[in-house]
């Protein structure tokens, strides 16, 4: 049982002594690069990060273009998320923010701490923590957008990426026993404009070659998406 609870006018408890904060870890900025080897219609960039055993951190991205986190891999105490972005994001930058839940939250001499029965710190006001503002559909539909509280400065973290991914012949003359066979990957990611939350589709990377015509072609579609919203303002 908690001994002491800060509860926020709807009911959510916001800071509880039995329990740790998900907390900012670091921050930077993306700088995209570009591949013609598989007609890429954007760039990618790529964050690493280190943590403790059992401290699983997530990233969220503050960026005026279309982004997306496409992949995310752990390899023992290190992940690496690979974020995509769409051509308008060339020789631009956009900013990313890693938050986790330490296993010893650090003591940032904060003017308010909190300490669980064991004596050990879970609480410190001078530390980043992250601010959750909402949860956002961010389905294959047509780009939606949705508004925040305005004066704040927002990132978005990608829990789920709508996709669209294939192989396809592309009609046209070619030779006899030749295809035009068209790889593709598009998926559905967001950008931030002022107090609007957007969400946005472009293509990633596409390749045509001449190939058999008997190759397998195959489609897969992943809908659903859903982004998160989180108040990063002064980070």
């Amino acid at each position: 049982m908690a001994l002491i609870e800060v509860v926020s006018d709807s009911g959510v408890t916001l800071i509880d002594d039995t329990f740790k904060n998900m907390c900012l870890l670091t921050k930077g900025s993306l700088s995209f690069t570009w591949s013609g080897a598989f007609g890429a219609a954007g760039g990618r960039a790529t964050v690493t990060v280190n943590t403790a055993t059992g401290e699983t951190p997530f990233i969220a991205i503050s960026s005026p273009f279309t982004t997306g986190v496409i992949s995310a891999g752990i390899s023992g105490n290190t992940t690496t998320w690979t974020i995509a972005c769409d051509e308008s994001g060339k020789n631009k930058i956009a900013e990313y923010f890693v938050f986790y839940i330490p296993s010893r939250v650090p003591n940032a001499n904060g003017i308010l701490q909190l300490f669980n029965e064991s004596g050990e710190l879970v609480f410190d006001s001078g530390l980043k923590y992250s601010r959750f503002i909402g949860e956002h559909p961010a389905n294959i539909a047509n780009p939606q957008t949705y508004m925040q509280p305005a004066g704040r400065k927002y990132a978005i973290c990608h829990v789920r990426l709508a996709s669209n991914s294939g192989v396809a012949f592309i009609p046209g003359q070619v030779p006899i026993g030749k295809a035009l066979i068209r790889i593709f990957y598009t998926y559905w990611g967001s950008y931030v404009s002022g107090n609007t939350v957007g969400v946005h589709y472009t293509i990633d990377h596409w390749r045509e070659y001449m190939g058999s015509p008997t190759i397998k072609t195959w489609n897969q579609t992943k809908p659903n998406g859903k982004i998160m919203v989180l108040d990063v303002t002064g980070y």
